[in-house]
């Protein structure tokens, strides 16, 4: 192994799997597949390396800092778009489909990055034109997506006005790979960030679809959010198709919520709200409407320029609905994606001899240590079993464990 590489991420056990190692490796010696546990990981050819330290250098975890991790916006609004049936088949109101769609048709976008595919196997970052290829690429996709591989394709086409649609990690990996490749900076006009609490293996996407008798091989659609708000997921194979509610057991309100199903990397995430991004998305969960209409986005405005871009369009072209809202409303119900004294503690037993470097203003006391190391055990006994022999029940019921480190 080299000593500069993004293999120090990994066998900390901080990648999450945001791809941007693999486009800035001067020798292309970087690849990603999904290993065992159920995500990707970057495997290097060690017979390619030179160890220029590059993957390390663009990885959004080569540092990290737990100080001010929840900034606040320069504003807030929250709505949805206009377009009935955008706002039933999206994941919240459609704001952020709605919002692309008119960046394209408008000309104030030439491209858009985002996630697409109909199952999670083929999830993929795509480099979207047209308004059937962001239609296409509507909807949350919670599982792990590399997305941030396309980031050479990009960077050797024409195009130069490009909106890039991530999540924080995929932000800050971007970041990264923009002051190395500085040339390229300029040709990505808007941020997009989507909030994140942590995304899934795809062992927990097998696990479902082995209680539900589902073969992945004829698998033809796989959706985590439609049908209204807070929505169904759709599963559809040759023989079935299956809705299942959003807050159900079988689905993001159990089975997913388990801490045997989550990235175990994005435990440690410096900021999931997506500071670095233009405009961050997240459902208005905060919202007394929302059991009685068919979505809302809230979207947070963390420059001049992506506050002055959802206000033209809002007013010039018409397609969204949306009215000020505040920050304090989104903390209320998602405040708890933060880092806490116990997440410090167990990060530290991480950081021990490596080249990660980390800030924080976070104290550790004695209870934090005693719910950190109650929580790390729980979780390694329950990974003593594969996944695939617990009830489903039984993994909805061990959400209740990631309580210990909020």
């Amino acid at each position: 192994m080299k000593h500069n590489t993004i293999d120090v991420i990994v066998d900390a056990g901080l990648c999450c799997g945001c791809g941007t190692c693999e486009p800035v490796c001067p020798e292309n010696c970087i690849s990603f597949s999904i290993e065992k546990g159920g995500q990707y990981i970057p495997e290097i050819n060690q017979d390619l390396c030179i160890d220029c330290s590059l993957c390390f250098k663009v990885c959004p975890n080569n540092s990290i800092n737990y100080k001010k991790n929840i900034e606040e916006p320069l504003t807030v609004y929250s709505g949805a778009t206009k377009d009935d049936k955008l706002r039933y088949d999206a994941a919240s109101g459609g704001l952020t489909t709605q919002l692309l769609l008119d960046g394209i048709e408008s000309g104030a976008f030439d491209a858009v990055i985002v996630m697409s595919g109909d199952i999670p196997s083929k999830y993929s970052a795509i480099i979207a034109t047209s308004k059937n290829d962001i239609l296409n690429s509507k909807g949350s996709k919670y599982v792990q997506i590399p997305n941030n591989r396309i980031l050479k394709k990009l960077e050797e086409s024409s195009y130069t006005r490009i909106c890039f649609v991530g999540l924080p990690c995929h932000i800050r990996g971007l970041d990264n790979y923009l002051k190395i490749r500085k040339k390229f900076k300029d040709r990505i006009i808007m941020k997009f960030a989507l909030v994140c609490g942590q995304t899934l293996k795809f062992t927990a996407i097998q696990k479902q679809l082995g209680v539900l008798h589902v073969d992945s091989n004829e698998l033809k659609q796989y959706t985590f959010r439609g049908q209204g708000w807070p929505g169904n997921q759709i599963i559809k194979d040759n023989r079935k198709n299956i809705s299942i509610k959003y807050n159900g057991n079988f689905s993001m309100g159990g089975l997913f919520s388990s801490p045997l199903c989550g990235v175990e990397a994005c435990t440690y995430c410096e900021d999931h709200f997506g500071k670095q991004a233009d405009i961050s998305f997240c459902d208005t969960w905060h919202s007394d409407q929302k059991e009685k209409c068919d979505g809302l986005t809230s979207a947070l405005c963390y420059s001049d320029k992506g506050k002055e871009y959802i206000e033209t369009i809002s007013e010039k072209i018409g397609n969204v609905r949306i009215e000020e809202d505040h920050f304090k409303n989104i903390l209320k119900i998602q405040g708890h994606m933060k880092p806490t004294a116990q997440i410090q503690y167990l990060l530290n037993k991480k950081l021990t001899d490596n080249k990660i470097t980390h800030s924080t203003e976070i104290e550790v006391n004695l209870l934090s240590k005693v719910k950190a190391v109650m929580y790390i055990y729980i979780v390694s006994v329950m990974n003593l079993i594969n996944i695939k022999y617990y009830p489903v029940r039984v993994l909805a019921l061990s959400r209740i464990f990631k309580k210990l480190l909020r």
